[in-house]
Parts: C-alpha cells; sequence; structure tokens
C-alpha cells in the first residue's frame, strides 16, 4: 500500500494484482483508499471498521479532470470526510448507506408510478378509453367521437387533454362548446357534448 497523492494517482500503473493506494486519516473515522485494478482502471472507496471487520463503500471511479460521473482525488477526499462525518453517527454505515438507496429507489419507483397513473387518468387517456369502448360495441359512433374528439379537444387544446379528467369542471368544457358554437359548429357541440357526457 502507498500513500494516496495526486501524483501517486497519476503515476500508479496497473500491476498483476490489485493493489490500493491509502488516505490519511483519524481512528474511528475511516479513510479514503484507491484501489487500483489489473485493468489499470482506479476507483476510490472509503474503509472503516465496524463490528470487528473492515468494510468498505465505494465512492466512484477517479479522473485527474473530475469529468461527470468521476471524481478527483479533492472531490472523493471531501465525500470521504462526509462519510466520516456520517459514520460518527452510524453504527454500520453500507448497512444505513444501502437501506437509503433501497428507500430513494422505492420513492423514485413511486413517483414514476403515479406519473404514469396520472397519464392514464387524462382526459386524452378518458376519452380514447371511451373510444375503445365504443368499438368493442361495434357502435357506428365510435369513428364520429374519435374524429371529434381528436380535432376538437386533443389537437385544439393539448395542455387541457393531458390534465387529469377529474380535475376539469363543467365551465372548461363549456368554454369549449361556447367556441363551436360561435365559429358556427352548433351540431359538433351538441355531439361533442353528449360524447364527453357519455365518456
Amino acid at each position: 500500500m502507498g500513500k494516496l497523492t495526486d501524483k501517486a494517482l497519476r503515476d500508479a500503473k496497473a500491476r498483476e494484482r490489485a493493489y490500493r493506494l491509502t488516505g490519511a486519516g483519524h481512528y474511528g473515522h475511516g479513510r479514503l483508499i484507491c484501489q487500483i485494478a489489473p485493468s489499470g482502471t482506479k476507483t476510490f472507496f472509503f474503509r472503516y471498521r465496524a463490528q470487528g471487520a473492515d468494510r468498505m463503500v465505494k465512492i466512484g471511479p477517479y479522473d485527474p479532470a473530475g469529468k461527470p460521473g468521476y471524481f478527483t482525488l479533492k472531490k472523493a477526499a471531501d465525500e470521504a470526510r462526509r462519510l466520516g462525518e456520517r459514520l460518527q453517527s452510524t453504527p454500520d454505515l453500507k448497512e444505513a448507506i444501502e437501506l437509503q438507496r433501497h428507500t430513494e429507489q422505492k420513492e423514485r419507483r413511486a413517483k414514476l408510478m403515479e406519473a404514469k397513473a396520472a397519464n392514464t387518468k387524462s382526459l386524452r387517456a378518458l376519452l380514447a378509453v371511451y373510444v375503445a369502448h365504443l368499438r368493442r360495441l361495434r357502435k357506428p359512433s365510435a369513428g364520429d367521437a374519435e374524429g371529434i374528439f381528436a380535432r376538437h379537444v386533443v389537437e385544439a387544446y393539448p395542455e387541457l387533454a393531458d390534465q387529469p379528467a377529474a380535475s376539469l369542471d363543467a365551465d372548461t368544457f363549456a368554454q369549449i362548446l361556447r367556441r363551436l358554437i360561435e365559429r358556427g359548429k352548433l351540431r359538433t357541440a351538441g355531439k361533442l357534448r353528449s360524447y364527453v357526457a357519455a365518456a
């Protein structure tokens, strides 16, 4: 094991077996290490002891320029310092980090599912489901309903079509119908009103 410095990192060459460069650290606070793989890849880890055993938390790969997703020595040292501070209040840091990552993944999945659910409850989705229902029943009005919805709701008001259907009130539809009536499309306005009411 060698000392962890910028020069040592630049000069570190691949060997037959993986080896480590170790940074300075205080007892009980863990330390930064960089593992050099036989391929030459350099990866930073935070090493500490918990329950009588060495543990390592991966920080990330080394790059002297610090390109996105990579760590300079300074950036890795800052992260190791942050982990060292966290270690003081967490008996097993690696377990706590894995639990935090798992919780964050669950939250991201829940938000994604929520967004998907909101999309399926949009006015656009509701109108599409209604047209599909008419087609299943082999109603001749299915094509007419689809055309009216497409021209006078979805294409004319795309922001409105993407909103949750339950959040739209009667005044919103009254404005759409009023604009059709003002343009002399009384029959289309009547059809749209009855199709939306049925949907």
